[in-house]
């Protein structure tokens, strides 16, 4: 008995194609049969889509100084997240991304000369599309 290949890839996938390759394999002595219709598969489990809330920024402190003659933020947190996107400082429509970090708690922000900064409003640090920090802007440069 010689079935090619072909054929028997046409029998595994069914329909009328198969059936005509089965039955000139039946020539050789084999009788064609047919496929099961496929069951409708399992359905999948069903899952309660709850929205995810973004947890609420933390509170940092941020204290305005001077280094080597530039306005910096030194902002400070309990922690600040060692992630692959860089923090960005956004004081209403300005995003600053000059962000260096100190150490694990402190960030300093480069400020640009003619930024001006309403003491007693709130800034936010960004973590790529995250609000990770709420920062209320200090009243005065400390040194």
């Amino acid at each position: 008995m010689r079935v090619s290949l072909l054929s028997l890839g046409l029998l595994a996938c069914g329909g009328p194609t198969a059936q005509n390759a089965a039955s000139s394999a039946g020539s050789a002595g084999t009788t064609a049969r047919e496929l099961p219709a496929s069951e409708p598969s399992a359905r999948a489990p069903s899952v309660d889509a709850t929205p995810v809330q973004a947890p609420e920024p933390v509170e940092a402190v941020a204290r305005l100084t001077t280094v080597e003659g530039r306005r910096v933020l030194d902002l400070t947190a309990e922690r600040w997240p060692g992630r692959a996107s860089s923090p960005e400082l956004v004081i209403g429509e300005h995003r600053l991304t000059d962000v260096q970090h100190l150490t694990p708690i402190v960030l300093r922000v480069s400020l640009p000369e003619r930024l001006s900064i309403d003491p007693g409003s709130e800034a936010f640090v960004y973590y790529g599309d995250d609000p990770y920090a709420r920062v209320t802007l200090p009243s005065e440069e400390q040194p």
